[in-house]
């Protein structure tokens, strides 16, 4: 597919590189053998979850919440319905199908929200 033809910002997924997917695949590894016994660097985790994004499956960054809460760590986990029809790159407002008086205040919730 052309670049001309993309749907969204021209910034955004022209195409793969499948150099730079290896590298997030490798750095997912990685964390996921430290969360078997590495003690992690913070208690505090955050994590915003969509359950209707074709990229990402909950299950596995669920098993991450697992290991990590196993721990010690205290993890707050919300994950938006699959009703919001929310996709993959749901924090970029240049997006097409950005919902962001959606998304933005749930994200800027996790990050400054003081835990009780």
């Amino acid at each position: 597919m052309k670049q001309e033809n993309i749907e969204g910002p021209a910034y955004a997924y022209p195409r793969y590189s499948s150099r730079a997917l290896a590298e997030y695949l490798r750095l997912g590894l990685v964390e996921a053998e430290r969360a078997n016994g590495t003690p992690l660097a913070v208690k505090d985790v955050r994590l915003v979850g969509n359950l209707n994004d074709e990229m990402i499956r909950p299950e596995m960054y669920r098993e991450m919440v697992a290991r990590w809460e196993k721990q010690g760590a205290d993890v707050s986990v919300f994950e938006f319905p699959v009703a919001d029809g929310l996709k993959h790159d749901m924090i970029d407002p240049n997006q097409t199908y950005a919902n962001t008086g959606l998304v933005y205040p749930v994200v800027l919730d996790a990050i400054t929200k003081e835990k009780s």
